[in-house]
């Protein structure tokens, strides 16, 4: 399977990809949202993992955006905790 994995931190971004390499997923990385669209049209994804604050275009954008071309499963990293932010990524396409 393989895996999108976009985040702007890179230990995070480094600490996923050995998890999802360790348990055998080919894995992708983009350090912001226009990366991770542009992985997106180049690659045939299964999983992406997005965090939510990214530069360029945060992960709800890029959700919704792979959400209108794919049926791919996302999820969503982020330190947002508010009910109106589940809701809010939830009617984005997160998974």
């Amino acid at each position: 399977m393989n895996v999108l994995i976009a985040d702007d931190n890179p230990e995070m971004l480094q600490i996923l990809c050995a998890y999802m390499k360790k348990a055998g997923f080919t894995t992708f990385t983009a350090t912001n949202g226009e990366e991770a669209l542009e992985v997106f049209y180049q690659e045939q994804l299964d999983i992406a993992i997005l965090d939510w604050m990214m530069p360029k275009l945060d992960g709800l954008e890029v959700a919704a955006q792979m959400k209108k071309e794919s049926p791919i499963k996302i999820l969503m990293l982020t330190a947002k905790n508010q009910g109106e932010d589940e809701f809010h990524s939830l009617s984005n396409g997160v998974d």
